[in-house]
């Protein structure tokens, strides 16, 4: 009886012991883990990252900031360049098209231009890198505009979470606004500001009542769904068709009224003679010279323009918010095909999601260097060498501080808009290009041809927009609008 009671207790001990002795040496699942994601990021790594904006004299000073939480999260480290607005297209195509190694880039429908890019092999295909890297990402984004990056069934870029929604606003400078007791709440059209533009042309002889946006199709545009992502390109769907036809914008009624507007704005003066030649308006609009000129519709977005632009503007919606296809591509952030560190861009891009220190930091600079902070709400320091305002470009804006001037719900009411808007017939539908890029090519020389005397009010639109509908014509417009049509048809039946 002893023995066996000592042998029952020797046998427990040795259980006890054995149980003990797994607890200390197999590690738990999340030990696991770590050791993986400490295996991922062994070796460090320096990434490269283009962006566009206006160059910031400290952005050295900032990026080394970011650097020393970058090491610790990711043993990472990024390089960051800053190309201006009006040479970003030309110099990212350059280093697409040499092959140049580096990691990431921004890109948009209207910058750098997404589809076209991704169409061509310059991106990598981010699916899989997505799912095992973008865990902050994914619980962050709704799907619905996450998906804005896929192209043929493929994601080539993460949006940048922001105001979704597509609006019309026109910015005013308030001093002038206040000076002529100008009551912007009435405007309800283009046409609505001319009183302001007189006034303007008539008693400041410094100013120019009007920046023309030659490059953009403006007013014409509003209501349709630009479904190319090529900008002002001519095949668009309006989005109160339920057939879902693509037409030529360029062929619709208010394609000459709007046209007309402006040359009748050009021979008043309210434009400036050389208009046509201007390629970055961010730095034309930071002149200071303008009286008014449009921009896009979001909460705080006067907020953001004064800070921008280093004056007192003050705003106000024209038309209806809508969500359209190309809204989804309008801000991304891409791996470039030359990246040698795929894993560790990805890593940096839900970084960006994850970590707000990290993210504030890109937006707003170094806290007493470049800004101060109260309640949330950035106060930028005057002359502190770092305010990019480019909090759009990459990341969660919902994760920004607020901007001094903006609504303390500034982010909810972005939310509320985004859920509001009026949603394209196309949400969902991808464009592809690939049986009409010869056509494509030729339309959009054309244009290029055009768009500047037009949207200046140089030429007569009752001469050159026939010329130019004959010209697109020519080039191959019906065409790119019968293999659209086709694709959008097959679509629609497959999606019900």
């Amino acid at each position: 009886m002893k023995n066996q009671k000592l042998i029952t207790r020797l046998l427990a001990a040795t259980v006890i012991t054995t149980m003990l002795g797994g607890c200390g040496s197999k590690p738990t699942a999340n030990t696991t883990a770590n050791e993986s994601a400490k295996s991922e990021t062994s070796k460090a790594v320096e990434l490269t990252w283009y962006n566009i904006g206006t160059p910031q004299a400290d952005t050295q000073v900032v990026q080394d900031k970011m650097n020393e939480i970058l090491k610790k999260t990711l043993n990472t480290t990024i390089k960051i360049t800053t190309f201006d607005w009006g040479s970003y297209d030309q110099k990212m195509n350059m280093k697409i098209a040499s092959g140049e190694d580096f990691d990431l880039c921004y890109t948009a429908n209207w910058a750098c231009n997404f589809n076209s890019s991704a169409s061509k092999g310059a991106f990598v295909p981010m699916d899989d890198l997505l799912a095992k890297y973008g865990k902050d990402i994914t619980t962050q984004v709704p799907k619905k505009y996450l998906d804005g990056g896929i192209i043929n069934g493929k994601m080539f870029g993460i949006i940048s979470y922001q105001i979704m929604a597509g609006g019309t606003a026109f910015a005013y400078n308030k001093e002038l606004v206040d000076k002529y007791n100008f009551d912007i709440s009435k405007v309800k059209t283009l046409s609505d500001v001319t009183p302001f533009l007189e006034s303007v042309k008539k008693n400041e002889p410094d100013k120019i009542p009007y920046q023309a946006n030659v490059l953009d199709a403006g007013d014409i545009m509003k209501g349709y769904d630009n479904f190319t992502s090529v900008p002002s390109f001519p095949a668009q769907v309006a989005f109160n068709d339920s057939n879902v036809k693509v037409v030529n914008i360029y062929d619709q009624p208010q394609a000459m009224e709007y046209y007309k507007l402006q040359q009748d704005w050009y021979k008043k003066g309210y434009i400036k003679k050389d208009a046509a030649s201007v390629k970055d308006y961010k730095a034309e609009t930071g002149t200071k010279k303008y009286a008014m000129f449009g921009t896009v519709n979001k909460p705080g977005v006067a907020t953001d323009q004064t800070s921008q632009f280093g004056y007192d503007i003050v705003t106000n919606q024209v038309g209806e918010e809508y969500i359209t296809s190309s809204s989804l591509t309008s801000s991304l952030v891409a791996i470039s095909k030359t990246s040698k560190n795929p894993d560790r861009a990805m890593m940096f891009i839900n970084e960006m999601f994850k970590n707000k220190e990290l993210y504030n930091m890109w937006c707003f600079g170094i806290k007493g260097t470049h800004y101060n902070v109260a309640e949330n709400v950035v106060t930028p320091i005057a002359n502190s060498a770092y305010n990019p305002n480019t909090d759009w470009e990459i990341g969660n804006q919902f994760n920004a501080l607020i901007r001094k001037g903006a609504p303390a719900d500034v982010w909810d009411q972005t939310k509320k808009l985004n859920d509001s808007a009026i949603l394209s017939p196309l949400i969902g539908f991808t464009y592809d290009n690939t049986n009409v890029k010869s056509e494509n090519a030729q339309i959009s020389a054309v244009l290029s041809e055009y768009m500047a005397v037009l949207g200046s009010g140089m030429s007569d639109p009752e001469t050159t927009l026939p010329e130019l509908n004959t010209k697109l014509k020519k080039a191959g417009l019906e065409k790119v609008i019968a293999d659209a049509q086709k694709q959008i048809d097959t679509w629609k039946a497959a999606n019900k």
